[in-house]
């Protein structure tokens, strides 16, 4: 039982200057910003039920229409990740992408790979739904308690 989650995200705005004369093409971090953006916070867990894992193992949420996310009451922190794969066996990919959605709002839209975290300084109950453009998608979801 952990007591908090700890997390981080970062992007970088990228522009490419087309290939020209005698140079390649290259990006730049982008003039309009001008440097990384990114954060990081930590979340209390008192109660540390985790949703989606046991004993170091996920268990796969198949993502098709209209899924439901799995048990999110009173959650201080939840992470979607599409694994690119169709089912749980991770055995055959998929280029579908993956619709992350709270309470019927989309938040993202991921592709393989991808993942989205969700830090909620006050336990919240979101309704967490996720759909596939197209087939299956296992996805690996974390919550907590």
């Amino acid at each position: 039982m952990a007591s908090r989650v700890q997390f981080a995200v970062s992007c970088t705005p990228i522009y490419t200057i087309a290939a020209g004369n005698d140079n390649a093409a290259t990006d730049v971090i982008s003039k309009d910003v001008g440097k990384r953006l990114g954060s990081s916070g930590s979340v209390t867990t008192p109660g540390m039920a985790a949703v989606g894992w046991s004993a170091g193992t996920p268990t796969y949420v198949i993502a098709s229409t209209g899924t439901s996310f799995g048990t999110t009451t009173s959650i201080k922190f939840a992470s979607v990740r599409h694994t690119g794969f169709t089912s749980a066996a991770l055995t055959t990919a998929t280029t579908s992408t993956l619709t992350v959605i709270f309470g019927g709002v989309t938040v993202g839209i991921i592709g393989a790979g991808e993942s989205m975290l969700f830090p909620f300084q006050v336990a919240t109950s979101p309704v967490i739904t996720l759909t596939s453009s197209s087939g299956n998608i296992a996805v690996e979801v974390f919550a907590t308690t």
